[in-house]
């Protein structure tokens, strides 16, 4: 009878198929208690809602530039049949040295009637200009630009306007100058210079705006020249401006 010694494995061998091949038990509860007890990131969470939040805002705030003002209730808007002649009664009004009153409906039948303009620039491809109209609110004016940007998309852009007029103390007559900017905020950090769309924008962005403003302006030259020489108050109200003789003052 033979006797063989029978050699004792070791202990990765006999296990080799269990162990060397798919790992031991212990490792995947390991791992699975490691993913279980991952910690909840506040800070993570935060920024995410605050990125989600920001981008939201903004794409509001892009929406709401290119929604247009509903100009449809502005009295006299591209409506030019019946337009007075406002140089005219601005004339015979600085002749008499009397008041004179223009509604809104006066002074956009007026425009609509003489205003001629064309879009300039790198959009005067795709846009043209639809019509130009004033509306007139407590202390201050808003005059307001249409376009139709492509086939039948509306924008308007508008820019806040404040008379203000100081008496002169070697003529005795009130100096006229103009500042964009609703008048209650004459004396804010921020002032509110206009809307683009329906959304109102600083002051600062107004800039932008300002040479079809000027190039608006020039074109009625004579109309403002002659009601600021007239030396008249300007008083403007919901609805109407009044050009009042300084005297009655």
């Amino acid at each position: 009878m033979k006797f063989f010694h029978k050699k004792r494995k070791p202990e990765h061998i006999r296990n080799g198929v269990e162990d060397g091949l798919y790992g031991r038990d212990s490792d995947w509860e390991e791992e699975e208690e490691t993913e279980k007890c991952k910690p909840f990131s506040l800070v993570g969470n935060l920024v995410f809602l605050v990125t989600i939040g920001l981008i939201l805002g903004i794409g509001w705030l892009v929406c709401l530039t290119w929604a247009p003002q509903d100009l449809s209730n502005l009295p006299g808007y591209r409506q030019a049949e019946g337009a007075p002649d406002i140089l005219e009664l601005v004339r015979q009004s600085d002749k008499n040295n009397s008041a004179l009153t223009l509604t809104e409906n006066d002074v956009n039948r007026y425009l609509a009637s003489t205003v001629k303009a064309a879009q300039n620039g790198i959009l005067s491809a795709v846009a043209r200009p639809n019509g130009i109209g004033i509306r007139f609110h407590e202390g201050y004016m808003e005059i307001i630009i249409e376009r139709r940007v492509g086939i039948n998309l509306r924008q308007t852009v508008s820019m806040y306007v404040t008379v203000i007029q100081e008496v002169d103390q070697a003529s005795n007559l009130p100096v006229t100058r103009l500042e964009y900017c609703v008048a209650d905020d004459r004396n804010s950090f921020i002032k509110i210079g206009g809307s683009l769309g329906q959304l109102e924008i600083p002051q600062g962005y107004i800039l932008f705006l300002r040479p079809a403003y000027e190039n608006l302006a020039s074109s009625y030259q004579e109309l403002l020249t002659t009601i600021i020489d007239s030396g008249k108050i300007i008083r403007i109200s919901p609805g109407r401006i009044d050009l009042l003789p300084y005297q009655t003052l």
